[in-house]
């Protein structure tokens, strides 16, 4: 199969399905248009990209509570202040991974946009 340089309505929707991940949803509906095997490639790996960074995120969003509830499971006492620290270094991890899936979200849309052929590293091929 020969490789069809995608058009810049493609380019422009995949840049925006990397930079947005929920904008990835409605392409994967049938539509009347066709769409070129680069473009369909890309909008499944946005939407993996960012479902896989969601589960991250929440993740990273229970990690405190998770830390507090194992301390009470195995019985540590766990003060006011400790508790704040706990969260407080939470609230520092939660920053850390907003930034970093901004800046991936929209490294990824800007080579979307150039109309370049790339895979993440971390996702599954198919």
């Amino acid at each position: 199969m020969d490789y069809v340089e995608p058009t810049p309505d493609e380019r422009q929707r995949a840049a925006n399905a990397y930079a947005f991940w929920i904008l990835a949803l409605p392409e994967f509906a049938a539509t009347a248009r066709p769409s070129s095997g680069w473009f369909r490639g890309h909008i499944r790996q946005a939407a993996m990209l960012g479902l896989f960074e969601t589960i991250l995120f929440l993740i990273v969003l229970a990690l405190p509570a998770m830390a507090i509830g194992l301390l009470v499971a195995v019985r540590v006492p766990v003060g006011i202040v400790a508790t704040m620290w706990i969260y407080g270094i939470g609230f520092v991890l939660d920053a850390a991974a907003v930034v970093l899936q901004i800046m991936l979200g929209f490294a990824l849309a800007a080579r979307a946009a150039r109309g370049e052929r790339f895979t993440v590293a971390f996702l599954p091929r198919r």
